[in-house]
């Protein structure tokens, strides 16, 4: 099999033949390489997130480290809060609904707004690094998520809850117009990211609403 640097093997879309499959075979591509340094690599940024945030908790909150429930609760959140932007990464706006800030708005609630703080800036590094070092989703997590953390405060009321969702909804949407004013996306993506942004906030409103009312 001759194949020249640059030539495209296959296009999407087209029915394969038995020279495709003997080109594919040939490059490799069929092949399923384990990436060891890549392994390597997401199990040093959780053992280092994780680590971090378990250090802050023993050093400034040693009342919250003595308490089971709430390192339980601290863990699932970020379990769930990995999972779903995993799930959503590599998308052009799907990622953007994931209601994060709802994690922050629940911790300030339950337990205070620093260690609030803290889970939402890990849940931002995580969320940019399956994003591809995403920076825009980066600060999109973590400004959102402080915003709801600032908005809501201590407060238990509803209203105080749709406040938050109105904050975290206009910094989530000057996040993407900043990255958007650099050059990233047209007019519909920066329409389209605006949406999310406030889809977004809204589920982060609800779902914290719907959570403290089970566990507060």
């Amino acid at each position: 099999v001759s194949i020249v640097q640059n030539q495209v093997v296959v296009r999407n879309g087209e029915r394969l033949t038995a020279a495709d499959v003997e080109k594919i075979v040939a490059v490799g591509l069929g092949e399923n390489v384990v990436d060891v340094a890549s392994l390597g690599g997401w199990f040093l940024l959780a053992a280092l997130v994780v680590g971090m945030l378990l250090t802050w908790v023993w050093r400034f909150r040693p009342t919250l480290w003595h308490r089971d429930n709430v390192l339980v609760l601290i863990g699932l959140l970020l379990v769930g809060a990995t999972l779903a932007v995993k799930v959503t990464a590599g998308r052009s706006i799907l990622q953007f609904f994931v209601p994060t800030a709802a994690i922050g708005m629940l911790l300030a609630v339950l337990l205070d707004s620093s260690i609030a703080v803290v889970v939402m800036a890990v849940i931002s590094i995580i969320g940019g690094a399956v994003n591809g070092n995403d920076l825009e989703f980066t600060a999109y997590i973590f400004l959102g998520g402080m915003a709801g953390i600032v908005a809501v405060r201590r407060g238990d009321r509803l209203q105080v809850f749709v406040q938050a969702a109105v904050a975290v909804a206009i910094v989530n949407a000057m996040v993407v117009s900043v990255f958007s004013l650099l050059g990233l996306r047209d007019l519909r993506g920066v329409l389209e990211l605006w949406f999310a942004s406030g889809a977004s906030a809204a589920g982060s409103s609800v779902a914290a609403v719907g959570t403290f009312a089970v566990l507060g």
